[in-house]
């Protein structure tokens, strides 16, 4: 049984929903449309399987919520620059995974204009920890190299691309 606490899943679960799991085995493949759970940085995450890749061997699976408006358009952005910086350190092995980062970041704050968002902590701090924690956490042996302060400059980062990129969506809230 999973207790669910996030919007991503709704209207087909309400927030504070139990749900009844399955225990899979290792190695399950997983198809379009399927329901999962999967642990994330420090809870379960119920979402659908929306895509899967296979990157050097491995497959991945690609998720997001039934709430269109809200969940998967925010998944898949940040998974898209989490794959580029990602990219970027395979292709610079002999460099420090940190200042490949870093750069990164700084190109992207120089071009940046910065919104107002009337987004309340409550909503960013599910888009923190149901999002992009969750994504990290799916390539975490990528960010081995790299020191916890650049990791969370790259939360940071997420938090701010997230705010410029859906403050149009004045209604997006967290209720009970």
């Amino acid at each position: 049984m999973v207790f669910l606490e996030g919007l991503s899943m709704y209207p087909l679960f309400q927030p504070s929903s139990r749900v009844p799991v399955k225990l899979m085995p290792k190695g399950t493949e997983y198809e379009m449309g399927d329901i999962i759970v999967f642990k994330g940085f420090d809870s379960y995450i119920i979402h659908v399987v929306i895509d899967s890749y296979v990157y050097k061997g491995v497959t991945y699976y690609v998720t997001g919520g039934l709430n269109q408006e809200f969940d998967e358009p925010i998944s898949e952005i940040i998974l898209g620059f989490l794959v580029d910086i990602i990219d970027k350190i395979d292709e610079n092995p002999d460099q420090n995974p940190d200042q490949i980062i870093n750069d990164y970041l700084a190109k992207y704050y120089e071009r940046r204009k910065p919104v107002e968002h009337s987004f309340s902590d409550a909503l960013i701090e599910i888009v923190k920890n149901d999002i992009i924690l969750n994504i990290i956490e799916g390539n975490k042996e990528k960010f081995e190299n790299v020191s916890q302060p650049v990791m969370n400059k790259l939360i940071m980062f997420f938090k701010d691309f997230f705010i410029d990129g859906f403050h149009k969506y004045k209604n997006i809230e967290v209720s009970d």
